[in-house]
């Protein structure tokens, strides 16, 4: 099996924090598994370093979600 591993390269925003801090949906850039980094978008226990689910776009969709988003 082959070993998951990923590495933040630029902390984008963070959209929302927990009461208590711990818990965090940012936006990041990350590389998974040493491919070129997407955009992220998951929440994280600020704590633990855990990853949540969340969703993982390229550059491109990024782009689109945003036009849309400011569509509405």
């Amino acid at each position: 099996m082959k070993e998951f591993k990923y590495e933040i390269k630029k902390h984008i925003a963070t959209v929302s924090k927990s009461n208590d801090g711990q818990i965090a949906l940012e936006v990041n850039l990350i590389s998974y598994n040493d491919a070129p980094a997407k955009v992220d978008v998951r929440t994280w226990n600020k704590e633990t370093g855990k990853m949540y689910k969340g969703i993982t776009l390229t550059h491109e969709e990024a782009e689109n979600l945003g036009q849309i988003l400011l569509g509405m």
